[in-house]
């Protein structure tokens, strides 16, 4: 018998030609394609749904990790796997932290996505084993430490030096420092440089 398959994303050719890929597939059976996180958790109360496939990042409403763990709360037994084009580091741990039993990464992965699906079906865990590596100014996104990833979030977001300090529990001074390591790192000229690049680059979108 065929696996109920709902898909969730925001744009609407995505969703179509995922769903048309899909639908080649036998052991497939697109139950519907949907825009938004609010209307999957719905979806997830009235329908017979045997997975899940969602966006990360939607235009409105809640993101797909934050439906993906009510739903996977109130129904355990729906698989989900998120998918995104976004490298934002912090995406994998807390797609795991939600309960989702697959991640893919639109634009990076080298395992297609039908495979995915096939082994999360068959009771696998599909992960990437990394957040895809980029180029940021001279430097690349595996040249920063996880406090200067911290640091360098709150960067993009417009944060003051003392407003990081105080969201990080760490001196001004320590902040500083860390922006200019991260500023000689990546050969930007300014502050407004560095967060315009690291921004556009998706490897920090979240807060």
């Amino acid at each position: 018998m065929a696996h109920n398959i709902l898909i969730v994303d925001d744009q609407k050719m995505q969703r179509i030609a995922l769903a048309t890929s899909l639908s080649e597939n036998p052991d497939f059976h697109i139950v519907d394609s949907i825009g938004t996180a609010e209307m999957a958790i719905n979806f997830a109360e009235s329908k017979a749904i045997d997975l899940i496939i969602m966006d990360i990042v939607m235009t409105a409403g809640i993101n797909g990790i934050e439906a993906a763990a009510r739903i996977k709360r109130d129904h355990p037994q729906i698989k989900i796997i998120l998918v995104t084009s976004m490298p934002e580091v912090s995406y994998i741990e807390k797609a795991k932290e939600a309960g989702a039993e697959g991640m893919w990464y639109k634009e990076y992965e080298v395992l297609p996505l039908q495979k995915v699906i096939e082994k999360v079906l068959s009771g696998e865990v599909v992960y990437p084993e990394a957040t895809p590596v980029l180029t940021i100014g001279d430097a690349s996104s595996t040249d920063f430490t996880a406090r200067e990833l911290d640091v360098l979030r709150k960067v993009v977001y417009g944060y003051t030096d003392q407003e990081i300090a105080d969201a990080l529990n760490m001196s001004r001074w320590t902040v500083r420092s860390h922006v200019k390591s991260l500023m000689q790192k990546t050969g930007f000229k300014n502050r407004v440089e560095l967060a315009v690049n690291v921004r556009s680059s998706g490897l920090v979108i979240d807060e």
